[in-house]
Formats: C-alpha cells, structure tokens, sequence
C-alpha cells in the first residue's frame, strides 16, 4: 500500500508540457488583432497547424516548447484573395541567415520570445507574398525509419503560421 501511495504522489509532482507559439515579427494574419488591425480574434494564434537587402529578422513567441524545429518558406501570391497552395510555399524555403539550412533547431531552453535572421530568395520580389512559419515538435515518442524508438520518431504535432509581406527591389541612388 505504501508503493502505491508513492506512486500517486510521484504522479501527482509530474508536470504537463504543451508547446505553442505564435509568429509575431512581422503578425500573422491570426495575430494581427493583437496588434490593433481589425481581424477577428484568434485565441489560438499559437497553435494553429497554418527593402533592399535579403536577410530579415523574424520573432517567434514561444509559448511552450516541443522541441523540435522551425521552418520558413514564402511564396510570391500578389493576390490576397487567391489561396496559397503548400506547392507554391515549397519552392521558396527561406534559409538561415547565417548558412546553416532551412531548420532552426529550437533547443530546451528557447521560451518566450526568439529572433531569427532569414535570407529572401534574391531577386524574389511580391505585392503580397504569404510568409508561412511552421514548427515541427519532436517532443513525442515514436518508431524510427531505422526501426529503433526513441524521442522525436513517428508522428508529431505540427503548427503552421502565415503572414502577409511586401517585397520591393531595391531603388539605387
């Protein structure tokens, strides 16, 4: 009985993690209201599964951590009424900054707010492009391609992000 009693106290002391974050730098379109803009709220704008130079700076708020990674790809619309197919986000994957692929590693500590730096397509230029963050956790247990289990294999949650943006060459003097 005292085993049990054990258990249901350690159980008891176990803490819950949900990961979530929002896109904020530059506002999704589900985080715009935040902001002041005149978009229907979204309360669930972290969880959502959706000039002249090339590096940009993008800021994520982490509102719990997966672990896992993030991704960008951006896709040149010009029309906001036409739907962005995931194709046209495809071609277009934005590269870290500072040369080191497409996936930020998001580590155990990351929580709050985190600045990233992109590099744009060159030469790619829009009215509207749709700018789509997506983050993959890796915080599940799951079956491997190697046939091994362990952390971060199998399915895993998967939140997207969308934000409208204006892309113009630059003007030289």
């Amino acid at each position: 009985m005292r085993y049990l009693t054990y258990f249901i106290f350690c159980c008891w002391l176990t803490v819950q993690v949900q990961g979530h974050g929002r896109l904020l730098e530059p506002p999704s379109r589900s985080s715009m209201w935040r902001f002041g803009y005149d978009t229907p709220r979204n309360y669930d704008d972290n969880e959502l599964f959706c000039g002249g130079i090339y590096i940009i700076k993008v800021t994520i708020d982490l509102t719990a951590n997966h672990l896992g990674y993030f991704e960008f790809r951006i896709c040149p619309n010009n029309n906001t009424k036409k739907i962005v197919g995931q194709s046209c986000l495809d071609k277009y994957p934005l590269q870290l900054a500072d040369g080191s692929g497409t996936r930020f590693h998001v580590e155990s500590r990351y929580l709050g707010l985190t600045d990233i730096k992109l590099r744009l397509p060159k030469d790619l230029t829009c009215s509207q492009c749709v700018l789509q963050w997506e983050y993959r956790g890796e915080n599940n247990w799951g079956l491997c391609s190697n046939g091994m289990q362990k952390l971060g294999c199998g399915p895993q949650e998967t939140f997207r992000s969308c934000a409208d943006v204006a892309i113009h060459q630059t003007i030289k003097n």
